[in-house]
């Protein structure tokens, strides 16, 4: 065994807690109306130092003992959620009023929620009963702590119950802070060592899979695509560029599969694209791969989707980049696959039609179309190099609107013709 290793998570909340165990027995705390406020010990024995808040002969009247309290290192006010504390009320003493009061370097916000609302008994210890948090209004229970305190990291806080007569404990006020989720971006260097290592786990595992089965595959799919949208991801914008990664997904490939591997590149061609263009972007990507000396790409995949179209003029520049796409590839001098290869209808005005709608004369058209794309590529690309042609689909869906050589109910069409002669 090697690098066994255990993570942990630094936890992102916490507490700052007044309490008066450190306290001598008979300190005062200064009280904002005057009251008095004195350590003594838990009369019900529960803890240790406890806060005396007024007395039987002079019960605290809207006045509420302070405390300097120095935030969380790293915190400010604005990390901080609320606020809680024990409470003992004796007699029942301050329980009902008009609500518990934070105060925050001498200015007062009510809760609107009294001790008695908050359920804390009379003559006992209510503990944690009391929770008022930091939110966006004054009253039903919450204080709005106003932006212009929450950069502090070291306020003066009152707390206590808005009671003309209040006499009672308190203990363990305490307060929440919780850190805002952060970001922290990993370095380029570490951003490649994860995404090279699940590049690896995903080629690995995929050629693993297939074993000796495997012996050609698409290593990458679309390298000419500009879609940029919320699904895109890129692995070269981390691992030193598309020609890079590229070399590293072929080297990963070759290294992990079981048997000695045929890697093509793959691409999609559209019949508006510009065929010839398109076709001289991709060899030149692919020779810039292998200028390392190292990385071989051993052909192309041609996704090939065509239109034919009922206007002449039209279908003669269709037929055109058929031509020039065949011939682009034939100088690159690597094999070269037909894939997904499809033939649809186009009337005159652009618009496709559905399978199910196409005259016969069309389709027999749209049949020879298929020929000559099957003839030019065995004409043009060198036979060592003619690697194969597959159909998009072998049976039709007449709400679809590519042509296929079968019925839905597999009956040969006149479509199937251009496959023949296609062949011949």
């Amino acid at each position: 065994m090697d690098n066994i290793i255990m993570n942990y998570e630094v936890a992102g909340t916490g507490t700052t807690v007044i309490n008066f165990e450190g306290d001598e027995l008979g300190k005062t705390y200064q009280m904002t109306g005057g009251s008095s406020s004195v350590v003594e010990n838990d009369p019900t024995g529960e803890s240790g130092k406890v806060l005396h808040v007024g007395t039987a002969s002079s019960l605290a009247s809207y006045s509420y003992p302070q405390f300097t309290v120095q935030l969380q290192p790293g915190r400010t006010l604005k990390d901080y959620t609320g606020i809680t504390l024990d409470m003992y009320l004796i007699d029942g003493k301050g329980k009902f009023g008009s609500g518990m009061r934070v105060l925050v370097n001498g200015v007062e916000y009510s809760s609107g929620k009294g001790p008695a609302a908050y359920g804390c008994p009379d003559n006992a210890w209510g503990r944690g009963t009391v929770y008022i948090p930091f939110g966006t209004e004054n009253g039903n229970g919450s204080v709005m702590i106003p932006e212009e305190l929450k950069g502090l990291t070291e306020i003066t806080l009152a707390i206590g119950a808005g009671s003309g007569a209040w006499h009672g404990y308190i203990d363990n006020i305490t307060l929440y802070w919780k850190m805002d989720d952060t970001i922290i971006e990993k370095t380029p260097e570490e951003k490649a060592d994860i995404l090279t290592a699940d590049m690896n786990a995903w080629i690995g595992g995929m050629m693993d899979a297939g074993g000796e089965a495997v012996t050609t595959w698409n290593v990458i799919g679309e390298p000419l695509s500009q879609t940029q949208d919320a699904n895109t991801f890129n692995f070269g914008e981390y691992l030193g560029g598309d020609v890079e990664f590229a070399r590293t997904a072929v080297a990963m490939a070759r290294d992990t599969a079981a048997v000695p591997v045929q890697l093509f590149v793959s691409q999609t061609f559209e019949q508006t694209d510009d065929m010839a263009s398109k076709a001289d972007q991709l060899t030149t990507l692919v020779n810039s791969y292998e200028e390392d000396g190292e990385t071989v790409i051993d052909g192309y995949n041609i996704l090939l989707h065509t239109v034919y179209s009922k206007d002449a003029t039209i279908q003669a520049s269709n037929e055109s980049k058929i031509t020039a796409l065949f011939t682009r590839l034939k100088e690159a001098g690597k094999p070269v696959r037909i894939s997904d290869l499809s033939v649809c209808v186009e009337n005159t005005d652009g618009t496709l039609i559905q399978a199910g709608q196409v005259s016969t004369d069309d389709r027999i058209n749209a049949g020879k179309y298929l020929s000559f794309i099957m003839q030019e590529y065995r004409r043009i690309i060198d036979a060592a190099n003619q690697y194969g042609i597959s159909l998009s689909g072998l049976n039709e869906s007449s709400s679809a609107n590519k042509l296929c050589p079968w019925t839905s109910g597999w009956n040969r069409n006149l479509f199937y013709e251009g496959v023949v002669n296609g062949l011949k």
